[in-house]
């Protein structure tokens, strides 16, 4: 039926905001909220996005995979993709964001940032991730 949409978004300055505003071109010269409709509601945390989606059926948003609850809301196809594990690690899911550890170029690791990277590698590191809902890179 004709219906007004409802628009839920996060709060000017999230990370969740700024990474969707990149991945789809909501950005407009450094102002990510230029292209998002004046009467979209405006959540300041993942789970009332998902709440405001979950009690309004004309409603659409965006929060992360990993709180990605699908008992209560349809995680929607993007460019004829389901979003999943797979098609997130082969890439053709395209609205992800990467994370990476750092650390100063050439510098040699001192032994607890050692031992915390070879943690997150290790087998029980990647578990932390997976039950996370993250994606491992194993």
């Amino acid at each position: 039926s004709d219906s007004t949409i409802t628009v839920v978004t996060r709060e000017v300055g999230s990370g969740t905001r700024t990474a969707i505003a990149d991945l789809v071109g909501l950005e407009v010269a450094g102002n990510d909220a230029a292209k998002v409709i004046s009467s979209a509601t405006v959540c300041n945390d993942t789970g009332s996005v998902q709440t405001t989606v979950t009690t309004n059926k004309n409603a659409i948003g965006y929060i992360s995979f990993s709180d990605l609850d699908a008992t209560k809301v349809t995680a929607l196809q993007y460019d004829g993709v389901a979003v999943s594990e797979a098609t997130m690690k082969d890439g053709t899911y395209g609205l992800k964001r990467n994370f990476w550890l750092i650390t100063k170029k050439d510098a040699t690791l001192s032994a607890p940032a050692q031992a915390f990277y070879d943690f997150i590698l290790s087998d029980a590191g990647q578990a932390i991730v997976i039950n996370t809902k993250l994606l491992s890179i194993k």
